[in-house]
């Protein structure tokens, strides 16, 4: 057998992620379809709301295990975002970047690099102290046990590298 399946995710033996990110285009695409022929207000916030709530589920749905690393995989899950910020008739004209900007949205490669850096930043992994970066919740009735974070400025601009 070439491959695994946990959780409804694939693994290659040769760690191709191919078919994971075509399942969760797929995925992605049909919800962002029933989100286009089903909802007639196609307000900015409105869109964005479902689109976070609804369809970046499937984007991110284990992400961890199953990150792309090839350009087409990543244009691929990239492309689903394209077509959800073009549902949004004021902004159809933009461009993708000026329709990103105008959401509030960022690239999927942008969160999945941020989400690294927390992780990093949280195991010590880089030279930033954590308490800098990121302040414990006081709430503890949740299940997280008192570590829900939340951000605040580190002092860092978009595009500084932290290397370990």
């Amino acid at each position: 057998m070439d491959e695994e399946k946990d959780l409804r995710v694939r693994l290659h033996h040769s760690l191709n992620v191919a078919q994971q990110v075509g399942t969760a285009v797929k995925r992605a695409n049909q919800t962002l379809g029933i989100i286009k022929r089903t909802f007639t207000f196609k307000e900015n916030k409105v869109i964005v709301q479902l689109y976070k709530s609804l369809v970046h589920l499937h984007l991110d749905y284990c992400i961890q295990a199953w990150r792309p690393y090839l350009h087409k995989d990543i244009a691929a899950l990239e492309k689903v975002q394209h077509r959800a910020t073009k549902i949004i008739p004021e902004f159809s004209h933009l461009s993708y970047q000026e329709r990103l900007r105008a959401t509030g949205l960022t690239t999927l490669q942008t969160r999945h690099d941020r989400t690294d850096l927390s992780f990093k930043i949280l195991n010590n992994l880089v030279d930033v102290d954590p308490d800098n970066a990121f302040r414990r919740s006081d709430v503890t009735r949740t299940r997280s046990k008192g570590f829900k974070l939340n951000k605040f400025n580190v002092g860092l601009k978009t595009g500084d590298a932290i290397h370990p």
